[in-house]
């Protein structure tokens, strides 16, 4: 796909899915990390009209950042990191891109995220400092830097593949209803406008893949529930045979997700439990670790994520489950 071409597709994109819109700003919302789409050429296609959690960061250059100007977004500041790229200042913040491809080994556009903290804020006194060393307006820094989460490089690496799982799905469904597009690649039967929004399906199994990244547990499963019938039903696992699970359904109040659905509270299990509340419930030894979360939205229960270890009693750490509550946020508006 030549360059033309390949910058008038993400350019069409951005202007008639309007879902796509509307998931990249729940994102913010959610991660409380700003993002916005490029195209090939770093020009900006997509903005939030809310400039929030450090997004006047990249536009100020009294700051000292100069990623962004108006329009515009220089990738020539951003390096390979994996799959995706990264850029570090002499500030400490860094933002990071996602290359968006679309039948082609060069990408049609990026969604750059960030800026972010990684791993852990400096104190005032040495922001201030690092101020000074630059010429800028101390307290403006400040103040500015304390807008922008602190996220470690797992839970970072989670937010960009959960984006890039999510914004990528949706993009391939949406360019088959293109009428450009007609003739241009294999596609089995008609495509209709509702292909444009990721499916529930595909949502819960992205999550769940993030979920047990982030944690570094291999196995788990979210289940739903059904409020008229006052039950949880298994929608998405991965990791576990069908035959392990004991059931596919469970009711409130019943077993382990059964009682964390009922309470709203989530439930951190290891090797060790001493509490007399759970242990007739743990009825497999081969795990070494569980955590049981109520998947909530402002009091509102939406299922439970289910995740386990048979490796290690090293993982599902709580620093690696501190991300997890905003995962019911992304669900709640499909699922709703």
């Amino acid at each position: 796909m030549k360059p033309e071409r390949r910058r008038s597709l993400i350019q069409e994109i951005v202007q008639k899915d309007k879902y796509l819109s509307r998931i990249m700003s729940h994102l913010i919302d959610v991660l409380r990390v700003y993002m916005f789409i490029v195209d090939q050429d770093g020009k900006i296609l997509w903005e939030s009209d809310h400039k929030r959690y450090g997004a006047t960061f990249l536009l100020d250059h009294i700051l000292g950042c100069h990623i962004q100007s108006e329009h515009t977004t220089s990738m020539k500041h951003f390096h390979r990191r994996g799959h995706y790229f990264e850029c570090g200042n002499h500030l400490f913040v860094h933002c990071f891109s996602i290359p968006i491809f679309y039948d082609t080994a060069d990408p049609i556009g990026y969604i750059i995220i960030g800026p972010v903290v990684l791993n852990k804020r400096l104190s005032n006194e040495e922001y201030r400092k690092i101020a000074d060393q630059h010429g800028i307006p101390a307290q403006q820094f400040i103040d500015t830097v304390s807008e922008i989460k602190v996220v470690s490089n797992l839970m970072m690496n989670s937010i960009l593949d959960l984006i890039k799982e999510i914004t990528e799905d949706n993009i391939k469904n949406f360019v088959k209803t293109l009428p450009s597009m007609e003739g241009m690649m294999p596609s089995p039967g008609s495509a209709s406008g509702s292909a444009s929004a990721i499916s529930a399906q595909e949502l819960l199994e992205h999550v769940l893949a993030v979920a047990l990244q982030m944690t570094n547990a291999e196995c788990g499963s979210i289940m739903l529930i059904d409020s008229k019938r006052k039950e949880l039903e298994v929608r998405a696992i991965k990791g576990v045979d069908l035959q392990d699970l004991p059931q596919m359904k469970v009711k409130l109040g019943e077993g382990l997700a059964g009682l964390v659905a009922q309470e709203k509270n989530p439930i951190l299990i290891s090797e060790d439990q001493t509490d007399e509340r759970i242990a007739h419930l743990l009825k497999r030894p081969e795990i070494k670790k569980s955590f049981i979360m109520p998947l909530c939205v402002k009091d509102q229960l939406l299922g439970v994520l289910n995740l386990h270890s048979k490796r290690s009693k090293n993982v599902i750490k709580k620093k690696s489950i501190e991300f997890l509550p905003y995962l019911a946020n992304l669900l709640s508006p499909i699922l709703n």
